[in-house]
């Protein structure tokens, strides 16, 4: 869907593949724990990578105007009446369950 080849596709799997991490706590370090998902912080490409990600979020949501930077999204539903406007939000909210 974004034109992502298979070379660059690989790139991205072995880049988001075999990590883990340790602790320190007062000098000592812990044993390694494998990390499965999300992604590496401070790396220049994740920002893009999770973008990709979250980029159909909000497909779905059509009773508000959708706000979304980074990892905040933000409603905004004009209406005048606080039940429909309850429903309203509540309808995104459970878009957004079901995406999640």
């Amino acid at each position: 869907m974004y034109g992502i080849n298979d070379r660059l596709l690989l790139w991205i799997s072995s880049f988001l593949s075999n990590r883990s991490f340790k602790v320190r706590v007062n000098g000592e370090m812990s044993n390694n724990f494998d990390v499965d998902r999300g992604l590496p912080q401070g790396s220049v490409i994740c920002p893009l990578l999770f973008n990709i990600l979250v980029s159909d979020i909000t497909k779905g949501i059509s009773s508000a105007t959708i706000y979304v930077y980074a990892d905040d999204i933000a409603f905004w539903i004009p209406c005048k009446k606080l039940k429909l406007l309850e429903n309203k939000l509540q309808s995104c909210i459970n878009t957004l369950y079901e995406w999640t």
